[in-house]
């Protein structure tokens, strides 16, 4: 994971800001390996530097919260509705939700 790092690091310092899949990406593969910790501070910078994450951003913060505990894992559920993202629980209701939104991470409008 380091050298994923190093490479946004590089990518950076040659003008290209990293976005909300370069993100998704490293707080997936520290998730992966157990760092939760990691995970959150991902999580936090990149809404501080205006970076609004999707819903696919809390799958592997969810999973990676699973380590220190059901308080967590509560906090970014809220903050996932929050922010008005839903969970697709089957392929039907993606499906429904792609259509009337355009993409199924869309926010909601309830």
């Amino acid at each position: 994971m380091k050298e994923a790092e190093d490479l946004v690091l590089q990518m950076v310092g040659k003008g290209c800001n990293p976005d909300v899949v370069t993100y998704h990406s490293l707080i997936s593969g520290y998730a992966k390996s157990g760092n939760t910790q990691k995970c959150i501070e991902l999580y936090d910078k990149m809404k501080m530097v205006g970076i609004k994450p999707t819903i696919g951003t809390f799958h592997p913060l969810m999973y990676a919260c699973r380590y220190v505990g059901m308080a967590e894992v509560e906090r970014m559920f809220q903050e996932m509705l929050q922010m008005d993202l839903i969970p697709v629980e089957s392929q039907k209701e993606k499906e429904r939700v792609k259509k009337e939104k355009g993409s199924v991470f869309a926010p909601t409008d309830a």
